[in-house]
């Protein structure tokens, strides 16, 4: 099992969500493999599977990166679990692909 982690820094996930994808990443790392998509071609090649989550945040911008869409309805066709975070009350509409 491996955990995908995608920063939000990419797709406009917010600085509050950033903040806390940092530090949760070493705390995921001492249970399970963590893999941190922190480019744009990282996600692109990123294939999580049925027996892997993908980890990320709402985000706050309307503008998605292609790339962020692909991967979370790449990771959906595969059967991984897809874990969206809301870094605020107000952003709890889960990514497209995710409704």
């Amino acid at each position: 099992m491996a955990v995908y982690l995608v920063n939000p820094r990419l797709y406009g996930g917010g600085d509050r969500t950033q903040e806390v994808f940092v530090l949760l990443q070493p705390i995921l790392a001492e249970f399970v493999d963590v893999t941190v998509l922190d480019t744009a071609n990282s996600m692109w090649s990123a294939n999580p599977g049925s027996a892997d989550a993908l980890v990320l945040a709402n985000p706050v911008d309307s503008e998605i990166p292609e790339e962020f869409v692909e991967l979370i309805d790449k990771a959906v066709r595969n059967g991984a679990v897809v874990i969206p975070v809301a870094g605020a009350a107000d952003r709890r509409t889960p990514p497209v692909g995710l409704d």
